[in-house]
């Protein structure tokens, strides 16, 4: 049988206090189903670094986590790829960068 990781433990502890912490605890495993568990495991994490274990902050930093992969993956796209190898610009730029390059 497969276990939850103990950050899942920890943040259920926590919420014992909260009114509505089964309903709270059921959101951060529906959050597995959509995210993936590592995700949810690093974001429940930051959570209790910061004090927290409510469900709304983990899905906070689940998205914030998103949003950043999201702009880094709009940064690099480029418009028009190359059709051909351009490795051998890296090569020339790497060889600048050592001071080798003699143009």
């Amino acid at each position: 049988m497969n276990r939850l990781p103990e950050v899942f433990s920890k943040i259920r502890q926590r919420q014992r206090s909260y009114k509505n912490s089964d309903k709270q605890f059921v959101e951060i495993l529906l959050m597995v189903k959509q995210h993936g568990l590592e995700k949810v495991e690093e974001a429940c994490k930051q959570a209790i670094f910061v004090g927290g274990c409510s469900a709304g902050l983990v899905r906070q930093y689940l998205e914030a986590k998103l949003e950043s992969i999201k702009e880094a993956e709009e940064y690099i796209k480029l418009k028009n790829p190359p059709d051909e190898d351009c490795s051998i610009y890296s090569k020339k730029y790497l060889q600048k960068e050592d001071g080798k390059c003699k143009n």
